[in-house]
């Protein structure tokens, strides 16, 4: 057992939970999955086994404390709006619950989308708001109609409460789920191995895991998801869309999807039989065997990421690659010492790899070193979009920042804070994950809100699509005092040449195939330079 007072997370939490449903869960069985005879759980399950009360939330709702400031205003907000959502009901500005709409869902895909109304309810009233908080929550407990519900309900509330009264990253969790699940580098699941994001219109489908049920079925990355099981995905919200994905109460899940082929899209159906197997975090593979490019794909830095890392790169040098692939799209980040680690493999042993800095100035920051031994010295290219977050930050960041990689493909997210866990107060089932300060890399500067901006930029064709960044998702994102968006590489210098080179490699992932292109590029540049045939 992991004891919660050890626990140092870089983890987009709401990435994890919320926006990718089944992304790190796969599945290999042929046959059908029983979900009765399986011990695998859902969120809600986790929570109904917490010893979570309804005071914990309830004492966030009194009204002298949701009136005494614009902020604690909006907190309070976001919390009845969150549990109403659940609920099916939306929060009218005048106070009164009304059935959500199909209009209302698509409106209210982000935490400051949401709530950017109130701040003008707020500013008009002030404490003069024509309502009671406490009033509100027992109006809401009255559409209450399964009682397994509440727990979830009551985390829910709260989570969204300090989402805005603190910071974005400050939450509560089930130490059970955070110990079988977040932590887990390999997790026996039912899931079924792919990633969406809910977006207007539906949801796009980001990343599907090789040799899982959603590859079998023929999802692809790219699809965009119109129907689950027949319900139009218009008409469900995010928490909705994925407990869907992951729920347990059948074997099977339709898809209806989009997809585009050629100049016209194409409208398939696809089943997706749901299975238990393992799930690793690090995949490998050779990009062609004729370019001696390795493809090195990490899913999240969770326990042991770092060793099957490392045998998974010692495996590629041992077929001969001269160029490297590091993929940290859609990775949510995790454990802050499995990051640091992992930057290791590519760095000269004695790298300052990034420091921790704490918001309270009395608290002395950690400083992480690469440990060594340096397991790959040759080019790299790192792939990064919008789902790439905290540890997955640190590693691109740090290899950017030491002038060992390009970063290639789209903005990251954004979050360079970090969070502490502990139990919570008296309760020995939840765990407190509070942001406590933020990481810098050697050269001084923190991705907080600016993100890592690729030294080539590759779009993943879903232009149109709602940004999901920090800044776009949360209303009151943590900003530090000492902002700057980093030094910038040099890479502009050499991507015409390498660009214009012609030298291209054959992917469907049109990010892959650039960032080879790179990769090959430099290398026969380098090999022509020193006299050498290159790759």
């Amino acid at each position: 057992m992991v004891h919660p007072r050890t626990i140092r997370l870089f983890l987009l939490l709401s990435l994890l939970c919320a926006l990718l449903p089944g992304a790190f869960r796969a599945s290999s069985s042929a046959t059908d999955f029983d979900p009765k005879n399986s011990n695998t759980k859902n969120l809600e399950s986790y929570w109904a086994e917490a010893d979570l009360n309804e005071y914990d939330f309830v004492k966030f709702m009194a009204d002298d404390n949701c009136l005494k400031s614009e902020r604690q205003f909006m907190a309070c907000v976001n919390a009845i709006s969150s549990v109403a959502e659940r609920l099916k009901l939306k929060f009218a500005t005048n106070g009164e619950f009304e059935p959500l709409t199909d209009a209302d869902i698509e409106d209210r895909l982000t935490e400051k989308s949401e709530l950017s109304i109130w701040k003008e309810i707020y500013r008009e009233n002030g404490t003069e708001v024509p309502y009671s908080f406490l009033v509100l929550w027992l109006r809401l407990k009255e559409h209450i109609t399964q009682p397994t519900q509440m727990n979830l309900l009551l985390a829910t509330g709260i989570n969204s409460y300090l989402s805005v009264a603190r910071d974005p990253h400050t939450y509560i969790v089930p130490l059970a789920y955070y110990e079988e699940v977040l932590s887990q580098s390999e997790t026996r699941s039912a899931h079924l191995g792919f990633l969406a994001r809910r977006i207007k219109g539906g949801a796009m489908v980001r990343k599907v895991m090789s040799n899982s049920p959603a590859a079998r079925s023929g999802l692809r990355k790219g699809d965009r998801i119109l129907e689950l099981n027949g319900t139009d995905v218009t008409k469900l919200h995010a928490a909705e869309f994925n407990e869907l994905v992951r729920g347990q109460s059948a074997g099977r899940l339709r898809l209806k999807i989009r997809r585009q082929a050629g100049a016209q899209p194409i409208v398939r159906h696809l089943e997706i039989l749901r299975g238990e197997t393992q799930f690793v975090s690090v995949e490998s593979r050779l990009m062609e065997k004729d370019t001696r490019v390795g493809l090195l794909t990490v899913h999240k830095f969770a326990r042991e990421t770092c060793v099957n890392a490392r045998k998974h790169l010692i495996g590629l040098m041992e077929q001969g690659i001269e160029g490297l692939v590091l993929d940290l799209r859609d990775n949510p980040g995790g454990q802050v010492d499995e990051a640091a680690c992992v930057a290791g493999l590519f760095l000269t042993p004695g790298s300052l790899v990034f420091q921790t800095k704490y918001l309270d100035p009395t608290k002395k920051g950690e400083v992480y070193w690469a440990e060594g031994p340096q397991v790959y010295d040759g080019p790299i290219a790192t792939l990064i979009n919008s789902g790439s977050a905290s540890a997955a930050e640190i590693v691109a960041g740090a290899l950017k920042d030491l002038g060992r990689t390009t970063l290639i493909g789209e903005r990251s997210f954004g979050k360079g804070s970090f969070q502490d866990g502990m139990l919570w107060r008296q309760h020995a089932k939840i765990a407190l994950f509070q942001t406590q300060g933020f990481y810098y890399f050697a050269s001084g500067w923190t991705p907080q809100i600016v993100g890592l901006e690729p030294d080539v930029p590759a779009g993943m064709g879903d232009e149109g699509t709602v940004s999901m960044r920090e800044e776009d998702l949360y209303l009151v994102p943590l900003r530090p005092m000492d902002l700057w968006t980093g030094p910038q590489g040099l890479a502009w210098l050499e991507r015409s040449a390498c660009i214009a080179s012609g030298v291209a490699a054959m992917d469907e992932d049109s990010q892959i195939q650039k960032a080879t292109d790179w990769v090959r590029c430099k290398t026969q540049r380098a090999g022509d330079m020193n006299g050498n045939p290159g790759l």
